[in-house]
């Protein structure tokens, strides 16, 4: 399932934007659903992005990657919230602390997606689709 962008629209996404609006749309190919996966080609048919369809949204699509090899599967999910959890680990001494965002959205790469971190509880709160 593909989403052709209009000519002159693919900037954003070629300068790492995480969404696609939809008045940068020209169409959709094949009969995606919302919450399926499409790859975002620009005017041209090339390969920029991929990821998750919502038509009831302004943000028509989140991208989850801009590498056409990569799947999106559980273990994709499990390989980036591994390295949000490493990431603060390396950043922060995460045993001085109560209370932390664990995974914040789209600068994890994990559009849509937060988990805060209270104690010995987790808080999810997801935001799209």
């Amino acid at each position: 399932m593909r989403l052709i962008l209009k000519p002159k629209k693919e900037k954003p996404i070629i300068q790492n934007h995480p969404w696609v609006f939809s008045g940068a749309i020209d169409r959709i190919e094949g009969d995606p659903q919302d919450g399926d996966i499409v790859d975002v080609l620009g005017s041209a048919g090339n390969f920029l992005a991929r990821g998750y369809l919502n038509r009831k949204s302004q943000i028509t699509v989140r991208i989850l990657t801009r590498d056409n090899r990569e799947e999106i599967d559980e273990s994709f999910f499990r390989r980036r919230i591994i390295n949000a959890i490493n990431y603060r680990r390396n950043v922060l001494d995460l045993n001085k602390y109560e209370a932390y965002r664990l995974i914040h959205d789209a600068a994890d790469l994990l559009p849509g997606i937060i988990v805060d971190k209270y104690s010995d509880y987790l808080v999810v709160q997801i935001l799209t689709l």
